[in-house]
């Protein structure tokens, strides 16, 4: 199992995010960030933790507010080995396209933001989002069949994001059953190594964490014995 630390992104800083209430999200301060600076908090994630990917979420692109392209490829400059999975709101494929180049990050669609009728590209991570015990997924991505689906799923339970208030393994079981052969990784709540340790015992292929690294709750050995 694989740990992945994730970075909220919102005008130009990293962000706190908690319960998917985004409008509330204050800059990010931390041993890891200091004032929501973006480059000073991969280095810290990448030198003290040995992480080698991050999880950016770029709530202004999500929103349509603009994005945090060239800051996130500013951050993965100073950092050649470190690869990124990228949420940039993706409504269609054309969005994902436009999106790729010559950087080393992989496109996250979220069933939030996707509109189109068809799925996302095979390549790409499906994120799919679920807030107030319900997803959120216009486009129905969540009823489609799993061989139609992207082969990694990222299982965003957004009430549980800053929560504390662990893993969702019900969500990690369902996604199990309705996709077998997928790759699963949990999101939201995980909050210390015992979390991890069940996480991995539930056949999660990884978990992304933010809050926990911040507060001190997970350290890097805790991260490392488990991957």
């Amino acid at each position: 199992m694989i740990v992945i630390p994730v970075i909220d992104l919102s005008n130009g800083f990293a962000v706190h995010a908690r319960y998917g209430q985004r409008d509330t999200y204050q800059r990010l301060r931390s041993p890891l960030c200091d004032d929501g600076d973006v480059p000073s908090l991969v280095r810290n994630l990448s030198e003290r933790f040995g992480f080698l990917l991050c999880y950016f979420a770029d709530l202004d692109a999500i929103s349509g507010r603009g994005d945090n392209r060239a800051l996130i490829e500013q951050a993965l400059g100073e950092h050649p080995a470190m690869q990124a999975w990228v949420d940039a709101g993706f409504r269609n494929a054309a969005g994902v396209e436009q999106f790729r180049g010559d950087w080393r990050a992989r496109p996250v669609v979220g069933t939030e933001s996707w509109q189109a009728t068809h799925p996302p590209p095979r390549d790409s991570v499906l994120s799919i989002d679920s807030l107030k015990g319900r997803y959120c997924d216009p486009a129905g991505l969540t009823q489609a069949a799993p061989e139609d689906l992207p082969q990694d799923l990222i299982l965003m339970n957004l009430d549980r994001v800053g929560s504390a208030s662990g893993p969702d393994l019900s969500l990690l079981q369902r996604w199990q059953s309705q996709a077998p052969g997928h790759r699963c990784y949990l999101a939201g709540g995980v909050r210390n190594a015992r979390d991890l340790e069940q996480c991995a015992a539930a056949g999660a292929s990884g978990v992304l964490v933010a809050s926990a690294l911040h507060d001190g709750s997970l350290r890097a050995n805790d991260v490392q014995r488990i991957t």
